[in-house]
């Protein structure tokens, strides 16, 4: 079984069963996983019209405070493919963030 000693803490490696169980880890833990000067905005809501992707989440970063910056989360299993599923989502995000930038 894999483990990692940090901070003379031991962490054992965990699958999880389910990406919604993943997912909830993520929201509980965002302040430690992101930063304490993020938001991190648990919506799924659907994006574009012609080409629909449906992110995990949002999170704004007030790291640069002239410049706060938005990104789209997607939480996703190793166990998902990366060129089919993961790869394909990120082109449709990408897409639609083009678009909406008015960007051809």
């Amino acid at each position: 079984m894999e483990k990692l000693l940090l901070n003379n803490k031991i962490y054992n490696y965990y699958e999880y069963a389910t990406e919604k169980e993943f997912e909830q880890v993520i929201v509980e833990n965002s302040a430690q996983i992101f930063g304490a000067n993020s938001i991190y905005i648990d919506i799924k809501k659907r994006i574009g019209d012609s080409i629909i992707t449906i992110p995990d989440g949002y999170l704004i970063d007030f790291s640069f405070q002239a410049d706060p910056r938005l990104y789209i989360i997607e939480n996703e299993l190793s166990s998902h493919d990366p060129y089919k599923h993961i790869g394909s989502q990120i082109l449709k995000f990408v897409h639609f963030v083009q678009r909406e930038r008015g960007v051809k």
